[in-house]
């Protein structure tokens, strides 16, 4: 009578827990790896739910208030980035609270460029090693190499040109072929192909960038050109279940303008009734 083996395989996962023992030294490490084991099993949830993307919010548009406030024939090269939530490759949060201001005028004693200049907006997570506080009671003569610090989570958004954008190694952002079955499920309707899918590995030791928004600038005339905001992609609910009709957006730069020139119209109408009426 034959009979068969098992076949077993394992390979090792990034989820490491100590294991403490009575009478034990406990190490630093050892804590660090206690207090980091929530937060990579959360990760590792996150990411296979959610994937990677926008979660709410993060729309990229001209600042129209600056716009405004200069008068009704001045041109901007501001854009303004609105609060909102993503998610990095690793499934770290990215929230950003308050509204981010960026202008890309140029030094007037530099050379202006003849041809609109492209820039591409992206998020990502950064982490700063903070010295832990110190109390009242802190002996100053005591040795501070031993106090500990803090890591504290902060969020950076860049603009980068097309040739350092290009040389990124890890980038959220929708590709041709992601845009093709988006349009396939739509005709089809049936998400569950794309809900069931995995993202691949992210590469640890290099940063997780969230692509928002590609700006076109046209330095001689001054003014935001195009914001071009259909690349973002969005955590795996939204992008599996809305097509591309209901994540595309439209073209923010030309909202934004339009908005200015309704205030300034609707002003320039008021006045006029304001001055007779004190006369």
């Amino acid at each position: 009578m034959s009979t068969c083996k098992s076949i077993e395989k394992k390979q090792r996962t990034n989820l490491v827990t100590p294991v403490f023992a009575d009478g034990m030294v406990v190490t630093a490490d050892d804590l660090n790896a206690a207090s980091a084991h929530p937060a990579d099993l959360m990760r590792t949830l996150v990411r296979a739910a959610f994937g990677c993307g926008i979660v709410c919010g993060l729309r990229v548009t001209l600042n129209p208030d600056n716009d405004e406030a200069r008068g009704p024939d001045a041109n901007s090269l501001q854009i303004r980035l609105h609060p909102g939530t993503a998610l990095d490759c690793v499934g770290n949060p990215l929230q950003i609270c308050e509204d981010i201001v960026f202008d890309f005028k140029r030094d007037p004693c530099d050379c202006k460029p003849s041809t609109p200049e492209e820039v591409f907006i992206a998020v990502a997570r950064c982490v700063v090693e903070e010295p832990a506080e110190s109390d009242d009671c802190t002996d100053p003569c005591a040795d501070t190499s031993a106090t500990g610090s803090r890591r504290r989570d902060y969020v950076r958004v860049r603009a980068f040109s097309s040739s350092e954008f290009t040389e990124l190694q890890s980038v959220c952002i929708l590709s041709d072929e992601d845009l093709r079955m988006m349009e396939l499920r739509q005709k089809e309707r049936d998400p569950c192909d794309c809900l069931k899918q995995c993202l691949p590995c992210c590469t640890p030791c290099c940063d997780s960038w969230v692509f928002l928004a590609r700006v076109v600038l046209d330095h001689e005339a001054c003014q935001v050109k195009t914001i071009d905001q259909r690349w973002r992609r969005y955590i795996k609910p939204t992008h599996c279940l809305c097509g591309p009709d209901g994540i595309w957006e439209r073209d923010d730069a030309r909202i934004a303008k339009e908005t200015v020139l309704k205030r300034r119209k609707k002003s320039a109408e008021e006045k006029p009734e304001s001055t007779s009426t004190e006369t």
